[in-house]
């Protein structure tokens, strides 16, 4: 027997519903398809990613370097990784000048101790070579005597770029020193100038060991080939000292003068009337047990005897020490070198020639004499 279908409206009803299914689906697929290019929700009724601790670190770094950044710029509050650097440069500034005080208390006190063992040298006033190697600045109340071959080249820079002769210490070559246009020296002032200044202005003056200023002195303008302004010295020289069938035609250039020689010319008694500033004694030149020094700097520590000079002028924003090239001569092996093949006799003759220079400024006594 035939069982009777459900009526038309139902199957429509029932088409109706698989239709609608079937669209459902669709819509669901297609969104789940472009959700996997879309983030997946975080927090509530989301899924919480993993923290990545490296990246969120090198984030962090890169907020504190950003940071930094607006500092310099001035374009945003720094922050306190900024100012704790700033904390440790002032600690660090403070302990350097601390440390440098006490350097200077130190060397002061050592040259008053000399100049007391040698009351000739207080004697008298002011010579007048003192007068000619101290530059003066007025706007900033400075006398500096310069030594040649003690870093002056430099300080000369210095004072230029003070004196608004130049912008830049970089800008200044080795030849513009040697003549340095815009700066005064002592000698050009009247007698109660000179003597206001000397009460007055800040005063400073650099060393450096005998043996090596006389070393780099030979290295520098009689070794090799010879500037035409030292060329008569040369000359002179090589009649005196050399014994050689051919020095008529070495004399037409001066050149290529020999250690020994150099050592025979500063040793002979008869040419110290003529010595030039480059290898003459530092307490003639400056006069140290007259002219009260409040600053004594040594080549040895050029830099860092600048950067408290400065930096206790109040200078320091103004303006840096150049910091040039090591010289050769300030290789142990080099000085060594040379010293090892002059000969006892001369080196004798030598320290008590330079030996107020290492008494006064307190450089010790070579080992080997």
């Amino acid at each position: 027997m035939n069982v009777p279908g459900p009526p038309i409206s139902k199957q429509l009803c029932c088409l109706a519903y698989c239709i609608l299914c079937l669209i459902v689906v669709f819509i669901v697929t297609l969104f789940e398809t472009t959700a996997t290019d879309r983030p997946k929700p975080i927090g509530f009724l989301g899924q919480h990613p993993k923290l990545d601790v490296r990246r969120l670190s090198g984030q962090l770094r890169n907020v504190d370097l950003t940071q930094s950044t607006w500092q310099q710029n001035g374009s945003r509050t720094p922050g306190k990784s900024s100012e704790n650097e700033e904390r440790s440069e002032e600690v660090e500034l403070e302990g350097f000048m601390e440390l440098q005080a006490a350097i200077q208390q130190e060397r002061r006190k050592h040259l008053t101790w000399g100049c007391s063992r040698h009351p000739e040298l207080s004697r008298s006033g002011i010579s007048r070579m003192t007068l000619q190697q101290i530059y003066v600045n007025d706007e900033y109340k400075i006398l500096y005597c310069f030594v040649p071959k003690v870093a002056c080249s430099n300080w000369k820079r210095v004072l230029m770029v003070l004196g608004g002769v130049r912008n830049r210490t970089e800008d200044i070559t080795l030849k513009e020193t040697n003549h340095p246009k815009g700066l005064r020296k002592l000698s050009h002032f009247n007698p109660a100038e000179q003597t206001h200044r000397l009460h007055t202005y800040t005063k400073f003056m650099y060393t450096r060991h005998p043996f090596r200023r006389i070393l780099s002195t030979y290295l520098d303008k009689f070794a090799g080939r010879v500037l035409p302004f030292w060329e008569p010295l040369a000359k002179h020289i090589i009649m005196k000292y050399r014994r050689n069938a051919k020095v008529q035609k070495l004399l037409k250039s001066g050149r290529n003068i020999t250690w020994h020689e150099w050592i025979a010319y500063l040793t002979d008694p008869r040419e110290r009337a003529g010595f030039d500033s480059h290898w003459m004694e530092i307490h003639k030149i400056c006069s140290p047990c007259k002219v009260r020094y409040d600053y004594l700097g040594k080549l040895e520590t050029a830099n860092d005897d600048a950067r408290y000079i400065l930096t206790s002028l109040g200078l320091q924003d103004k303006i840096s020490f150049p910091t040039g090239d090591r010289h050769q001569t300030n290789s142990s092996q080099v000085y060594s070198a040379f010293l090892r093949r002059t000969v006892n006799a001369s080196l004798q003759t030598l320290w008590r020639m330079y030996n107020l220079d290492f008494e006064l400024f307190g450089y010790d006594k070579p080992d080997f004499l």
